[in-house]
């Protein structure tokens, strides 16, 4: 029998999720079997919820999407810290709740894992801050609900929240007729209008500047960035809080803007751009260099996920994934001016006293392509920032939520999503006691191929 836990399994699968994190309870157990018993389907189970929701960040900023299964009340809130990092940051992350029967919970029975109060709703309500859409499931609205939630998902890219009763699981489903589709904002502000300013404006400016962030990981536009800026050859600078949005090695790629923590000339060219376009940037203190950018709104236009600026003047409602993919459709955009000199510097080995500063040269000489950086907020993640990556690299890191202990679980749920690409994770030793001991339960389904094995520094 075809049943909802089938059906939302289906839909995960569709969404490109091979894999799904978590750790049993007496409230999943019935829906784990169903995971299990898949051909296209992985469970990994973890030593904890909170490292199986970093886990699943971590899978979610390489696979683009990501899911995970806890149990009701205590296995949900030990992972609320992770999902809402991937809230913050725009992962789409599915949190799938096994819980109570949906008798039980109509007739509010004191049973464990609640509090005994007969309201099965508290920690659903608890997710509410950190997700961007929330369901509990019955037999009757299950498909629907399932492609709701899941649709938000596809829309917001940021964490979606499944309360799945044990006998919803197991209730008979129709299999769905048509593919999952994210739905598509109302729009007020005409997207063409928005390109046709944006191509004037680079048309007339003499020094415009390219800035990316973190909104074009997440909704996986890196290649066409890289395609739009390898075609005008625009210089073109990320924020910390998204890089590897672009290919570094590109001519006109300048480095890393962090207000006045940037190398100077790199400073001074993105502050005295006469044009600045802002594709999926967040304007957080760790990127800034604690506030102290100077970009001219007046001379800019910015479009994020929910809105935008044009020339200081907001707008709303248009399809930001649909508005990035037309910029390749731009013509006449040509930038034949000059690019900055960019500090890199072989490194050679020496008997000189080790600095911050030969670390991460003699790191940057010794990456290779296809890598994934992964480094910890604080020492880590500025350092490894501030190199140049190879072709077909990727950067993690979290510096706008900044949960210690994140990138050991978010490395391994990077790796699965991709065994293809070699690893490298910086991490001190006081971020790694806290999610450690998820190395035994990982090590043998996180290592790819012996020829691209993981590194951890």
């Amino acid at each position: 029998m075809y049943t909802v836990g089938d059906y939302l399994l289906d839909r995960l699968h569709e969404l490109g999720i091979e894999e799904i994190f978590g750790v049993p309870g007496d409230y999943n157990l019935q829906f784990l079997d169903q995971i299990i018993s898949r051909k296209d389907m992985k469970w990994v189970g973890n030593a904890n919820e909170l490292n199986a929701s970093y886990m699943a960040d971590g899978y979610a900023r390489t696979k683009k999407a990501a899911a995970f299964l806890t149990t009701f009340g205590v296995g949900e809130l030990s992972a609320v810290n992770g999902l809402a990092g991937s809230y913050a940051e725009n992962l789409p992350v599915v949190e799938i709740v096994g819980s109570p029967t949906s008798k039980v919970q109509n007739e509010g029975k004191f049973v464990h894992h609640t509090l005994a109060d007969g309201d099965f709703k508290h920690f659903m309500k608890m997710h509410e801050p950190v997700t961007a859409a929330r369901t509990l499931l019955t037999a009757e609205n299950a498909t629907v609900e399932i492609d709701r939630v899941l649709s938000a998902l596809l829309k917001e890219r940021k964490p979606v929240y499944i309360n799945l009763p044990v006998d919803v699981a197991a209730a008979k489903a129709e299999k769905p007729s048509l593919p999952l589709k994210k739905e598509n904002p109302t729009s007020n502000t005409s997207d063409q209008e928005i390109l046709n300013k944006i191509q004037e404006s680079l048309k007339n400016a003499k020094k415009p500047i390219v800035i990316t962030g973190h909104e074009i990981i997440s909704f996986g536009l890196e290649k066409t960035v890289t395609q739009f800026i390898s075609k005008t050859k625009l210089p073109i600078t990320t924020l910390n809080f998204g890089k590897s949005s672009v290919d570094e090695t590109l001519p006109s790629f300048l480095g890393i803007y962090n207000g006045k923590l940037s190398e100077p000339n790199l400073k001074e060219f993105v502050e005295s751009a006469d044009f600045i376009l802002m594709l999926g940037v967040k304007l957080t203190d760790s990127s800034t260099g604690a506030f102290t950018h100077h970009l001219n709104e007046n001379k800019m236009i910015s479009l994020n996920i929910n809105e935008g600026k044009i020339f200081n003047e907001r707008i709303q409602n248009f399809d930001f994934e649909s508005l990035i993919s037309s910029l390749l459709d731009l013509s006449g955009i040509e930038y034949k001016g000059k690019y900055i000199d960019k500090k890199q510097e072989d490194f050679v080995p020496s008997n000189a006293l080790l600095s911050q500063d030969r670390l991460w040269q003699a790191v940057e000489n010794l990456t290779q392509s296809n890598e994934t950086i992964v480094a910890e907020q604080g020492t880590s993640f500025f350092g490894a920032s501030s190199i140049f990556l190879k072709p077909k690299s990727h950067f993690i890191g979290q510096p706008l939520w900044g949960s210690i202990g994140y990138t050991f679980p978010a490395a391994l749920g990077s790796q699965i999503a991709d065994k293809e690409s070699r690893h490298l994770l910086f991490i001190g030793d006081g971020s790694l006691q806290l999610t450690v001991q998820e190395r035994k339960l990982q090590v043998q389904v996180s290592q790819p191929s012996s020829s691209h094995m993981n590194s951890y520094s």
